[in-house]
C-alpha cells in the first residue's frame, strides 16, 4: 500500500498528462481536501462579503445584547455593546484571514531571496544564513510574539512582522535544500555558461524548481498562522476591538460565557473551521503536489 502512490503517478505521467493536470486530478480524488478548500472558499465570502451587503452595521446600540434568533434580523443574535455578531464574526474572520495572507507573503519573499543565497552562493553566505536560521528556531516564540507587540505596539503590520519572523527558517531551509539540488543541473549550466544574469537564472529555472515544495510548506504554515494570531489575541496582545479578530472575539467574550454564550462559542467554532478547513486544504495539497509522501 505505501508504494501504490508512487506506482499511481508513474503509470499517469507515461499517459502523457501535464505534471499540473495530474496534481489537479489527484487533489480532485481527495475529498476531504476538496472538503477543506470549499470550506476556506466559503468562510472567505462570508468573512469579504456580509459586511458589505449586510442590512445593519457591525455596531447598532440600539439593541440589547440578544442571543441568536431572539431578534428578527440579528440571526446570531448580538453583543452586550450590540454590535450584530454576523457582520462582526464576519470583520473578525476578514482580519484573521488577512493577518494569516500577509504573514505568508512575507515569509515567501525572506525564503525565497535568503534561501537562494544560501544555497547558490554558499561558502560564507550559506554559512551565515543557516547558522542564523539555526539560532532563530530556538527563540521561544510566545515569548518573543508578545515581547515584540508590547514594544512596538498592537498594529496589523507588527502582528505580522511579530508571527512572520518566527516563520522563515524552516522555509528557508526548504529553499537552499532545493537551490543545492537543482544549481548544476545541465540546463542551469548550460544558461550559465551562456551568460545569462543569476537573476534570470532564478527566475526562469530555479524558482520554478522550488514550487511544490514550497507551496506545501507555505499552505501546511496556514493554519499555524491563525492559530498563532489567535492565541495573542486571546492574551490580549492582538489588535483593538476596532479591528475584531476571531481570538480577539473569543478573549473578550469569555467572561459573559454563562449568560451569554453565542458571544464566545461562534467565533472559537467558526476559528475551529477556519482551521480544519485550512489544514484538510494543505494536506491535499501535499499529496497532490508530492504523491511519494503519501
Amino acid at each position: 500500500m505505501a508504494d501504490s502512490a508512487p506506482v499511481l503517478a508513474d503509470a499517469e505521467a507515461r499517459l502523457g498528462v501535464s505534471p499540473a493536470a495530474l496534481a489537479l486530478r489527484r487533489f480532485m480524488r481527495n475529498r476531504a481536501a476538496v472538503l477543506g478548500l470549499l470550506m476556506v472558499l466559503g468562510l472567505a465570502l462570508y468573512a469579504f462579503g456580509v459586511p458589505m451587503f449586510s442590512e445593519y452595521p457591525a455596531t447598532n446600540l440600539k439593541v440589547t445584547s440578544k442571543l441568536p434568533f431572539q431578534v428578527a434580523g440579528y440571526p446570531l443574535g448580538t453583543d452586550i455593546a450590540g454590535r450584530d455578531m454576523l457582520v462582526y464574526l464576519a470583520l473578525g474572520m476578514r482580519t484573521s484571514i488577512t493577518i494569516a495572507t500577509l504573514v505568508q507573503l512575507f515569509v515567501i519573499v525572506v525564503s525565497l531571496v535568503l534561501g537562494f543565497i544560501a544555497g547558490w552562493f554558499g561558502g560564507a553566505a550559506d554559512f551565515a544564513i543557516s547558522r542564523l536560521a539555526e539560532v532563530w528556531v530556538a527563540l521561544p516564540g510566545l515569548l518573543f510574539q508578545i515581547l515584540f507587540i508590547v514594544v512596538f505596539g498592537p498594529t496589523v503590520l507588527n502582528l505580522v512582522l511579530s508571527i512572520a519572523l518566527l516563520g522563515w527558517p524552516e522555509t528557508t531551509r526548504i529553499v537552499r535544500a532545493r537551490v543545492l539540488q537543482v544549481r548544476h543541473l545541465d540546463y542551469i549550466d548550460a544558461s550559465r555558461g551562456l551568460g545569462a544574469p543569476t537573476f534570470m537564472i532564478a527566475v526562469k529555472h530555479v524558482i520554478p524548481n522550488l514550487l511544490n515544495p514550497f507551496v506545501i510548506a507555505i499552505s501546511l504554515g496556514v493554519p499555524s498562522v491563525i492559530l498563532s494570531e489567535s492565541t495573542l489575541s486571546f492574551l490580549g496582545y492582538g489588535l483593538s476591538e476596532s479591528q475584531p479578530s476571531l481570538g480577539k472575539l473569543v478573549g473578550i467574550s469569555w467572561q459573559y460565557i454563562q449568560a451569554y454564550w453565542h458571544m464566545a462559542v461562534l467565533p472559537a467554532l467558526f476559528l475551529s473551521l477556519l482551521m480544519l478547513g485550512a489544514s484538510f486544504f494543505g494536506d491535499g495539497l501535499r499529496d497532490a503536489l508530492d504523491p511519494q509522501s503519501s
